[in-house]
């Protein structure tokens, strides 16, 4: 998708070694390798508007506002309502009803 048109702006994909480098994100994917520093990254991007988006099991619960799961061979998804409300962010009603939602301990 990089480089692609999305809602008016252009896609730019890109690998971040370092949380400094997630300065102008919007979108910031967190991979499973990353799963032991899921809190210290949702936490270093805050109320920065940023979208949180893993796919490991229990992301959600520790603050990512997107978590993708398999269940019954297909690819469901959860959403932190708490994490997207921290982040100044607003999920759609429709997203929402489709979504499994999840409660931070």
């Amino acid at each position: 998708i990089h480089g692609k048109a999305a809602g008016g702006r252009t896609v730019h994909v890109r690998r971040v070694h370092a949380l400094s480098q997630t300065v102008t994100c919007r979108v910031l994917f967190i991979s499973r390798s990353e799963r032991p520093e899921i809190e210290r990254i949702v936490h270093s991007v805050g109320t920065k508007g940023v979208l949180t988006v893993g796919d490991s099991p229990g992301a959600a619960e520790r603050g990512v506002i997107v978590n993708f799961y398999l269940e019954r061979e297909r690819v469901r998804f959860e959403i932190n309502t708490q994490a997207a409300v921290r982040a100044g962010l607003t999920i759609s009603s429709r997203l929402l009803q489709l979504a499994r939602i999840v409660k931070e301990p």
